[in-house]
C-alpha cells in the first residue's frame, strides 16, 4: 500500500498549502486557485484532482494517482499542466516514460545531488525496471530539499519488469506524489494489473471521458477566435468529444479558409465540408479494418440510415457473413442501431464518407442498390435509392424509379408522392418523366388532395406527354370531376356501364371510371339498373369496382325504402374491403352508413363508425379524407341538437382547401350548415344555398346525403313562401315524386310528419296521404327500426287528428325536434273547439297548454329559435306567460353568452393551448375550435387570444 504514516525522518511536514478554490462558473481550479489552462477545456474536475495530489505531497502526505485516457483525450496536456501547477506550489518535478525509465537528468529534477545522479547513471542496468528501484533507494536515503511531484507516463509500454518496480515504488513510505498514466485502448498490458492493486489500495484513479458537447463548443470558439456556429458543431460531434480531434479539425478548417461558422449543414445539407475536413474524418477511421470500411462506403451511399438487408443483397452476402463487420464498426461508435434500421452515429462522418466518392460512382452505387431491394421485394427502399439517384443525376434510374413507385403507391400513396416529388425535375426531359406526374396524380387523389391531383393532371396533359401516360392522367382527371361531382368534358366522355377506349388504360383505371360513373349516373326510384350496374363491376374483378358495386346496391335500396337491407350491404362490403389507404376512402362504406344511422337516429352506432374511421385515417396519415368524417359528424351534431358544433363540422369541410371536396360529403356539409341557418332564424344566408344543393342533389346521384339535401331545399322553400311553397318545390325536385318522397322521408324522424303538416296547410290532402303512406310502407319494410315506426306513426296521427296516437307518437319519439313536433301537433289538437264549437274546455287548455310548454323545451333542445317563437305566441294566446321562454334569453355578448362548449374553448385557449391542443382535450376537430373561437371572438369583441387569456384573467 501507498503509505501515509511517515518514518522519523520524513516526519518535519512541508508548510500546508492554499485551500483549494473554484472558479467563478464553478469548475475546479485546483488547490492553488489557479485557473485550469484554456487548452484543458472541458478537464478542470480532473485538473482539481490530480493537483491535489501535489498539495498533499506539499503537506507531508504521499499520494499515488492514475491516469489514463485515449489516443488525443489531452492527456499529454493535462500532465503537462499538472507538472506546472506543482513547480508552482514549490514541488520538485520529474517526469518519466515507462520505457524509458533510465532518464539521466531525472535526479536533479528531483532535487537529489549531483553525485546521485551520477552514481545511478553510471550503476549497470540488469533489467528494465532497475532505474525506478535505484531512484525509489535514493529518495528514501537522501531527502530531497522540497517535496517530489515523479510522473511516470506511457506506462501501456512498460514491461512487466518496470511494472513490478513501480508496485515496489508505490508500497514504499515516501512522501512523494506519484501520478502513473497510460493509454486506454491498448488491448491487454502488464500495468493492467498494477492499477487494478494500486486503486483497491486507495490509490485515486482518473479516466478521462469523452467531452461534452459545451466543452467542444469552447475548445472551437478559443481555436477559431469565435462562436462555433450549428454546423460546425455537428461537424464536431464527429470527434466523438475527443479533444485531440477537435483541435485537428480546428485547424483543417483554418487550413481550408473555411472555418465553418457560415457553412451549416442544416441550412445547406447538400454541400459538401471541406477537402481538409473530410480527409480528416475519414483519417479517424483508418483504425478499421477493409471489409468495415468497404461496408460502410457502400452504406453511406445508402443514407445515413439503412437497412442491413440490402447491404446483403449488394454484398450478396448472409446477414451471418456481414455481422462482424457490423459489430466492429458499432464498436468503433460509428454505426448505431435505430429500431429495425442501421444508422451513421455522427451525421458528419456519414456525409464525408459519402462526398468522398466520386458522383458518377455514387450514383451508379444507388441504382445498383434501388435495384436489388427492388428484386427483393422492398419497393420502398429501393423507390427511395432510386430518387437519390435520379437527384444526383442518374437518368438510367427514372425508369427503375417509375416501377418502384408504383408498388410503393398500392401501400403508402403519401409516401410515392414524396419520393417522386423530388425527382420530377431531375427527370425532365427524359421518356419516363410524365410517368412520375402520373404517379403523382394518382398519389395526391389517394390522399384526398382532389384539386392538387387534378391540377398535376391537367399541367402534364398540357406539356409534351408520353403516350402511354395519357391514358392514366385522362383517367385521374376524370376521377377526380366525377367524385367532386363536378363532370367535364374529359369524364363525360365515359362510357355508360363500361371503361372508355382510351389508348392504354388499364383494366384496373376503367373499371374503376366506370365505378364513378355508375354512381353518378344513378338516379334514385330504379332499382333494378342499379342492381344491373352493380352486377356488371363485380363481374370486372377489381376490388375498387366490387366496392362501388356495393355501395350502388347498398344506396339504391335505401332510397327505395329498404334501409335494413342498405346496412346490411354497406356493412358486408366493409367487412370485405377491410382498410385501404392505397386507393383512398372514396369507396369506403363508412360515411354512408355513418350517414344512414343518423337518418335513423341510432347515434351511438353511428359515432362508432365515424370515430372508427377518423382514428383510421388519422393512423394512415391521410388527413386530405377527412371531410369523410367531417360531414357525417355535423349530421350526428345536429341530430343532437348541437348547432355550434354542426355548423363548424359543415364550415371544415366547404373551407377545405386540400381535403377532398367529394360531392357525398359536401352535400352533406351543405344541408346540414343550411339546416342550422334555418333553426337559428338565419334566413338571409339560406339564398345562397339553393343553387348548391339543387345541383348537387343532381349530380351526386348515389348517396345518402341525397335525402338529407333534398329535406334542406323544401325546408327553405317553406321558410321562404310558407306551407304552399313545399309542394311546388316538391314538384321541381323531379318527374318521380314518389321515388322523392321515399328517399325525403328517411332522411329524420320529423320528416314524414312535417311533410304531412306542410301538405295540409297548402290544402294539398293527396299529397299528405301520400306522405303517410309513405311512412308508413316504410315502417312495414324496414320492421324493428324504431325511427320509422315512429315517424309512421305520428305523420298517421297527425293526418287523422287522433289525440290518443299523437299522445304515443309524443312519447315514443327519441329525437327532440320530433318529439317537440308530436307535443306541438296534440297540443294544437287539444287547443281547437271540438266539431266546429265556439269554446275550447278549460281541461282541453290545460292539457294543451302542457303540450305545448314539452314541445317549447323540445325544440329549444333541438336549437330551432323560429319553431320556439311560434310555440311560444300561441301560448300567449292561450294565457300562458313565462319569463325565462328560451336559451336565446341569453344575452348577445359577454361572457354570459357563451356557450357550455365556447366557455370550455375559451378556458383552455386562455390558458395557452393551441386549437390543435384543445382540440385533443375536448375530443373535436381543429376546425370546430376555430369556428368557437371566432364566435367567441364575436360575442367578446375582441380579435386575439391575448386579449382573451387577459379578459379571462380580469375575470
Amino acid at each position: 500500500m501507498y503509505r501515509t504514516d511517515l518514518p522519523d525522518k520524513w516526519s518535519e511536514p512541508y508548510p500546508a498549502p492554499p485551500p483549494a478554490t473554484a472558479t467563478a462558473g464553478g469548475a475546479p481550479t485546483g488547490r492553488g486557485g489557479r485557473e485550469a489552462p484554456r487548452r484543458l477545456r472541458g478537464r478542470c474536475a480532473e485538473y482539481g484532482l490530480l493537483t491535489g495530489i501535489a498539495d498533499e505531497a506539499a503537506a507531508g502526505r504521499g499520494r499515488c494517482a492514475l491516469l489514463e485516457g485515449g489516443a488525443g483525450s489531452g492527456k499529454t496536456a493535462l500532465i503537462a499542466a499538472v507538472m506546472a501547477a506543482a513547480r508552482e506550489r514549490g514541488l520538485r518535478v520529474g517526469r518519466v516514460t515507462a520505457d524509458h525509465p533510465g532518464d539521466p537528468a531525472l535526479p536533479a529534477a528531483l532535487g537529489l545531488s549531483a553525485a546521485t545522479g551520477l552514481a545511478l547513471a553510471r550503476d549497470p542496468v540488469a533489467r528494465p525496471g532497475d532505474p525506478l528501484r535505484r531512484l525509489t533507494d535514493r529518495l528514501a536515503a537522501d531527502r530531497p530539499g522540497r517535496p517530489v511531484l515523479l510522473v511516470v507516463d506511457d506506462l501501456q509500454w512498460a514491461a512487466p519488469d518496470t511494472v513490478a518496480a513501480l508496485r515496489e515504488l508505490a508500497s514504499r513510505r515516501l512522501p512523494a506524489a506519484l501520478l502513473l498514466a497510460r493509454r486506454s485502448g491498448a488491448g491487454e498490458q502488464p500495468a493492467d494489473r498494477l492499477f487494478t492493486v494500486l486503486a483497491d489500495d486507495g490509490a485515486l484513479r482518473c479516466t478521462l471521458p469523452p467531452l461534452a458537447e459545451e466543452a467542444v463548443a469552447q475548445l472551437l470558439a478559443d481555436e477559431l477566435g469565435r462562436p462555433p456556429s450549428a454546423g460546425l458543431l455537428a461537424l464536431g460531434s464527429a470527434a466523438r468529444g475527443v479533444p485531440g480531434r477537435v483541435l485537428a479539425l480546428a485547424r483543417a478548417l483554418r487550413e481550408s479558409g473555411t472555418p465553418g461558422t457560415d457553412r451549416d449543414p442544416v441550412r445547406a445539407p447538400a454541400a459538401p465540408w471541406p477537402r481538409p475536413v473530410r480527409r480528416l474524418v475519414l483519417e479517424w477511421l483508418s483504425g478499421l479494418s477493409e471489409g468495415c470500411r468497404s461496408l460502410l462506403d457502400v452504406a453511406a451511399v445508402a443514407g445515413r440510415s439503412f437497412s442491413l438487408s440490402e447491404l446483403t443483397m449488394v454484398f450478396r452476402l448472409s446477414a451471418l457473413d456481414l455481422l462482424p463487420v457490423v459489430q466492429e464498426a458499432v464498436a468503433a461508435g460509428v454505426l448505431e442501431g435505430t429500431g429495425r434500421d442501421l444508422r451513421f452515429a455522427q451525421e458528419p462522418v456519414w456525409r464525408c464518407l459519402r462526398d468522398e466518392i466520386p458522383l458518377p460512382v455514387r450514383s451508379a452505387l444507388l441504382r445498383d442498390l434501388g435495384r436489388a431491394l427492388m428484386g427483393g421485394g422492398e419497393y420502398q427502399a429501393a423507390a427511395e435509392r432510386l430518387a437519390d439517384a435520379v437527384r444526383v443525376g442518374e437518368a438510367r434510374a427514372v425508369a427503375d424509379l417509375d416501377r418502384a413507385a408504383r408498388e410503393v403507391l398500392k401501400v403508402a400513396p403519401h409516401r410515392a408522392v414524396d419520393l417522386v416529388s423530388g425527382a420530377l425535375a431531375p427527370a425532365a426531359g427524359t421518356p419516363e418523366h410524365s410517368r412520375l406526374q402520373v404517379i403523382t396524380a394518382l398519389g395526391l387523389a389517394a390522399q384526398g388532395r382532389l384539386a392538387r391531383a387534378a391540377d398535376t393532371a391537367r399541367r402534364a396533359l398540357a406539356d409534351q406527354c408520353d403516350p402511354g401516360a395519357v391514358a392514366d392522367l385522362r383517367y385521374t382527371l376524370a376521377s377526380v370531376d366525377l367524385m367532386t361531382a363536378d363532370p367535364s368534358p374529359g369524364s363525360a366522355a365515359v362510357a355508360d356501364r363500361a371503361a372508355p377506349a382510351w389508348p392504354g388504360l388499364s383494366v384496373r383505371h376503367g373499371s374503376g371510371l366506370a365505378a364513378l360513373w355508375a354512381r353518378c349516373a344513378y338516379r334514385p326510384g330504379d332499382l333494378a339498373d342499379a342492381d344491373h350496374r352493380a352486377e356488371a363491376l363485380r363481374v370486372a374483378g377489381e376490388p375498387e369496382a366490387a366496392a362501388a358495386g356495393g355501395l350502388l346496391r347498398a344506396v339504391a335500396r335505401w332510397h327505395d325504402g329498404l334501409a335494413i337491407e342498405a346496412l346490411t350491404e354497406l356493412r358486408s362490403v366493409q367487412e370485405e374491403a377491410g382498410q385501404h389507404p392505397a386507393t383512398g376512402y372514396f369507396w369506403d362504406a363508412r360515411p354512408q352508413l355513418a350517414t344512414m344511422l343518423v337518418q335513423l337516429r341510432e347515434l351511438d352506432e353511428a359515432a362508432a363508425v365515424i370515430d372508427e374511421l377518423a382514428k383510421e385515417i388519422e393512423r394512415a396519415d391521410l388527413p386530405g379524407w377527412s371531410p369523410l368524417v367531417l360531414a357525417p359528424r355535423a349530421l350526428l351534431a345536429l341530430a343532437g341538437g348541437a348547432l355550434d358544433e354542426a355548423g363548424a363540422h359543415a364550415d371544415a369541410v366547404l373551407d377545405s382547401a386540400e381535403g377532398a371536396r367529394v360531392g357525398g360529403a359536401v352535400l352533406l356539409a351543405l344541408s346540414v350548415r343550411a339546416e342550422v341557418a334555418l333553426r337559428l332564424g338565419d334566413q338571409d344566408r339560406l339564398p345562397g344555398y339553393v343553387q348548391q344543393l339543387r345541383t348537387l342533389t343532381r349530380t351526386v346521384g348515389c348517396d345518402a346525403a341525397v335525402g338529407p339535401g333534398l329535406l334542406t331545399l323544401l325546408r327553405i322553400a317553406e321558410a321562404g313562401g310558407g306551407p304552399a311553397a313545399v309542394p311546388r318545390e316538391l314538384a321541381a325536385l323531379g318527374p318521380d315524386r314518389e321515388a322523392t318522397l321515399r328517399v325525403v322521408s328517411l332522411a329524420g324522424p320529423a320528416v314524414p310528419a312535417w311533410l304531412a303538416r306542410a301538405a295540409r296547410s297548402a290544402r294539398d290532402q293527396e299529397l299528405a296521404e301520400r306522405v303517410v303512406d309513405c311512412a308508413r310502407q316504410a315502417a312495414e319494410r324496414n320492421p324493428g327500426l324504431g325511427a320509422l315506426a315512429e315517424a309512421a306513426a305520428h305523420a298517421a296521427a297527425l293526418l287523422h287528428g287522433a289525440a290518443p296516437q299523437l299522445c304515443r307518437a309524443a312519447a315514443g319519439h327519441r329525437d327532440p325536434w320530433a318529439r317537440a313536433q308530436a307535443e306541438e301537433d296534440l297540443g294544437l289538437l287539444l287547443a281547437r273547439p271540438a266539431h266546429g264549437g265556439r269554446e275550447v274546455p278549460r281541461e282541453d287548455r290545460a292539457a294543451a297548454a302542457r303540450h305545448l310548454q314539452e314541445a317549447l323545451a323540445g325544440y329549444q333542445e333541438a336549437g330551432s329559435a323560429p319553431d320556439t317563437a311560434r310555440v311560444r305566441s300561441v301560448l300567449r294566446q292561450l294565457g300562458v306567460r313565462r319569463r325565462h321562454w328560451t336559451y336565446a334569453d341569453r344575452p348577445a355578448t359577454g361572457w354570459e353568452s357563451l356557450t357550455t362548449t365556447e366557455q370550455t374553448v375559451a378556458d383552455l385557449v386562455a390558458t395557452g393551448l393551441t386549437n390543435r391542443e384543445a382540440a385533443r382535450r375536448m375530443f373535436l376537430s381543429p376546425h370546430t375550435v376555430n369556428h368557437h373561437l371566432r364566435q367567441i371572438f364575436r360575442k367578446l369583441g375582441i380579435s386575439s387570444r391575448v386579449e382573451l387569456a387577459r379578459m379571462r384573467r380580469d375575470g
